[in-house]
């Protein structure tokens, strides 16, 4: 199991111009959906703190 936190940083990683930790959010969101070897989700969090979340991959056997 692979869980990643913080994936979601406002929807920073949405932005097509995004460079750094947003692009490479992007980048491991893209690869954990797209892998033949994983099932995974991203789950958004929302509280007065802000707008974020975390991914869950369970490798495939």
């Amino acid at each position: 199991m692979v869980v990643v936190d913080n994936v979601i940083w406002e929807g920073a990683f949405l932005d097509p111009e995004a460079s750094g930790d947003a692009l490479a959010i992007r980048q491991t969101l893209e690869f954990l959906g797209s892998s033949a070897s994983f099932d995974a989700t991203a789950v958004q969090t929302a509280s007065s703190k802000g707008w974020d979340g975390f991914a869950i991959a369970v490798m495939r056997s």
